[in-house]
């Protein structure tokens, strides 16, 4: 094996185990986020992904369903939020 193949190698293994150590620190977050939402009375869809939905959602539906409606100002989503919790909104009788 020649030197420049034995560089290669190394570099795409200090590749691989950088992205693994990325990846595991933003599932650490992620859990850590997930917990507390869950201490909170929510339930996000997935643990990865929740410590963005912790800090971006502003209304119960959000966490609940995964999706924030970034496009929308926080106090009209808040005010949809409500709106639907008159109707008794609940994503899981609208996904049946």
């Amino acid at each position: 094996m020649s030197e420049i193949d034995r560089d290669k190698l190394l570099s795409i293994g200090m590749i691989k185990q950088s992205h693994l150590a990325n990846r595991d620190r933003r599932l650490s977050k992620d859990l850590e986020a997930y917990k507390r939402l869950r201490m909170n009375g929510l339930q996000p869809p997935r643990v990865d992904g929740s410590a963005r939905l912790e800090s971006e959602a502003v209304t119960p539906l959000e966490v609940q369903t995964g999706v924030v409606m970034s496009n929308l100002p926080a106090e009209e989503r808040r005010k949809m939020a409500k709106r639907l919790d008159v109707l008794e909104f609940s994503p899981a009788k609208f996904l049946r």
